[in-house]
């Protein structure tokens, strides 16, 4: 809604109610990014939220309201956050001079204003030794009020106080005014529903019990002419190897995932970007395993940002035992009959996986007439109905 924004809180590591002002959570940064902070980043970079809430515990030792590292490096530093933020009603655990210079511009529900005075460091030049500890910098208080009122030049509050000046204004969308992706266009799409959307990862289907490798090819079925493609490629199952496709260069490092394609005289790079290679074995059980693209930049040949949606793959397993296979090695031979034999005068028991594999006719039972069937299939004489 225009002139309306929303405040996201707690940020962050908010786990529980009770005696949250003297809670200390200590978390690694990669559990800290990818569960606490993941949220957080999401909705700052696609929604460009107004205000930022920050929690009441403290996170490896630092206040919510204190931390630099949060709430400047990684809240504004990387992700964009354009906002400002806020503690909630009786937050801020310590005192006002590190909390605004740890990137918190106003703090709930505020104080007396001669307290407020009283802290601010105001350097004299004829006392320059004078202790300006517990105080707040004249910059921390500027680069606050500058954040405060830039949010509410965006407001219904500025509309009101506009209207009473007899002036016009309109203060519109406070996501669209920063050029957030989800006020600008962007919406999410089912898969199904994705056409000439950009950049596809293949679905391919793997029998890892014959295959050693499977490839998934990405291609780019867009209108413009990519001359850079910055993704990151994930997926449960290994990354072998990735491979550029047509005359494409690429860069690949295996620890984060990152590829580049590039074409080394600078010209359109082909369609058909790279394929990877993934290292399967048979202990992978049936089903669907994503991979994951998440795109850094595409550029055209003006090295402008070429707008694109990425669709994820999939290596998708079909596991289902091989007619004949009961040691599930690949190959029907002599030790899968020895195997049913023993099974028939109940010398070994089979698993589930086992008995579909003995029951070659497929009539629900395991007996004589799967023993020949299996024994014609080793020596190339399989009745037709029942060939693979």
């Amino acid at each position: 809604y225009d002139g309306i924004g929303v405040c996201l809180k707690h940020f962050w590591g908010n786990e529980q109610e009770d005696n949250r002002d003297a809670l200390n959570n200590v978390i690694g940064e990669r559990a800290a990014r990818e569960i606490y902070l993941k949220q957080f980043e999401i909705a700052v970079r696609l929604a460009q939220p107004q205000t930022m809430m920050n929690c009441y515990n403290e996170n490896n030792g630092w206040p919510g309201s204190d931390s630099w590292d949060c709430n400047e490096d990684v809240l504004r530093g990387e992700w964009g956050f354009k906002g400002y933020v806020m503690t909630d009603w009786g937050g801020g655990q310590s005192t006002a001079f590190v909390a605004k210079h740890g990137g918190c511009d106003m703090v709930m529900p505020g104080g007396d204003a001669n307290v407020i005075l009283s802290g601010y460091a105001a350097y004299d030049p004829a006392n320059p030794e004078a202790d300006l500890y517990n105080k707040i910098c004249l910059g921390d208080i500027q680069k606050s009020a500058l954040r405060i009122l830039q949010v509410d030049l965006l407001s219904q509050d500025m509309e009101k106080i506009m209207a009473d000046l007899g002036e016009e204004y309109t203060a519109g969308s406070y996501s669209a005014n920063n050029n957030a992706p989800l006020a600008t266009g962007y919406a999410p799409v089912e898969k199904s529903e994705v056409s000439n959307v950009g950049i596809v990862a293949e679905k391919v289907t793997a029998d890892s019990k014959v295959d050693k490798t499977v490839e998934a090819k990405v291609v780019y079925n867009g209108e413009a002419d990519l001359t850079t493609v910055r993704l990151i490629v994930k997926c449960d199952v290994p990354i072998e190897s990735v491979e550029a496709l047509g005359d494409n260069s690429i860069e690949f490092n295996p620890a984060n995932g990152k590829v580049i394609v590039y074409a080394a005289d600078g010209s359109a790079i082909a369609d058909e970007l790279f394929k990877i290679n993934f290292k399967i074995d048979k202990w992978y059980k049936s089903g669907e395993y994503p991979i994951d693209l998440s795109l850094i930049e595409a550029t055209d040949a003006e090295v402008e940002d070429v707008d694109a949606v990425v669709v994820d793959g999939a290596i998708i397993f079909d596991n289902t035992p091989l007619k004949g296979d009961v040691d599930d090695d690949g190959i029907i031979c002599n030790k899968d009959l020895i195997l049913i034999a023993r099974y028939l005068v109940k010398l070994i028991d089979f698993n589930e996986k086992q008995k579909i594999a003995a029951d070659y006719n497929e009539n629900g039972e395991i007996n004589n007439a799967d023993l020949i069937l299996i024994a014609r299939h080793i020596v190339g004489d399989c009745p037709p109905e029942y060939a693979e």
